[in-house]
């Protein structure tokens, strides 16, 4: 049923994958392509989740040095008379504390002259700087279904509790109160479906962002030996060298 559908609205313009766990990746080439299979599914309530199609995401950058409290408005007005057309602005703020920071994100439509933007060092009177995103190590984990890899704006998964494993949304579980007896719905285990220190997370986290030495090694294929004395420096064995 699924190629069926696929080969009415985009005839020889998809590609299908199978992966783990009995499920299909679908990947349509055209943008009308994809929002017609996305209504279609969705008007079939099929499990799924999805991503943005990449020409229509936004051309991000970070802007710095800007204080935290200009008007988001004023800052896409003073771009739009550079001639960028920005659609959103985002203040960051420190991961930990949530203090804001002198740092925006800034998403432009997509257009030929958005690489023109890393030119721009005087903004609104202020020295600034303009630079891509840091690429994040993080694996995103949806809100909705707890599944990693996808966002909660694309799923139109069926929800499951972070805390219980109930088939609700996490902010209808009947359990209010704080307590221990949290289970995963990921692995099972005895902690909140987002904790960090999850079998699974740690497995997808090693698996897709492995730390230099073991890429080295997968690359190589050689062992990396230490010839280093316990109570040796890297200076005294350069020098022995």
């Amino acid at each position: 049923p699924l190629r069926d559908l696929l080969d009415k609205i985009a005839p020889g313009e998809y590609n299908l994958k199978c992966s783990r766990g009995n499920e299909v990746k679908v990947q349509v080439k055209k943008p009308d392509h994809y929002r017609a299979v996305m209504k279609e599914l969705k008007e079939r309530k099929t499990d799924l989740h999805s991503y943005q199609f990449k020409s229509e995401r936004c051309f991000r950058v970070v802007l710095k040095n800007l204080h935290h409290t200009t008007d988001l408005d004023d800052i896409k007005k003073e771009f739009s008379t550079l001639g960028h057309d920005v659609k959103h602005v985002v203040n960051i703020r420190d991961r930990a504390t949530k203090v804001p920071l002198p740092m925006f994100y800034i998403d432009l439509t997509k257009a030929p002259n958005n690489q023109h933007i890393y030119g721009i060092k005087l903004f609104m009177n202020f020295v600034i700087t303009v630079e891509p995103p840091h690429k994040k190590r993080e694996i995103p984990q949806c809100g909705n279904c707890q599944r990693y890899n996808h966002t909660k704006s694309f799923c139109h998964r069926a929800p499951r509790c972070v805390k219980c494993q109930g088939n609700h949304v996490s902010q209808n579980c009947p359990r209010k109160e704080r307590d221990s007896n949290v289970i995963c719905v990921n692995c099972g285990e005895n902690h909140p479906a987002n904790y960090k220190g999850c079998r699974v997370h740690k497995e997808l986290q090693k698996k897709l962002f492995p730390k230099l030495r073991e890429k080295r090694q997968a690359r190589t294929g050689q062992e990396i030996h230490s010839f280093r004395k316990p109570d040796q420096t890297y200076a005294d064995l350069m020098r022995d060298n």
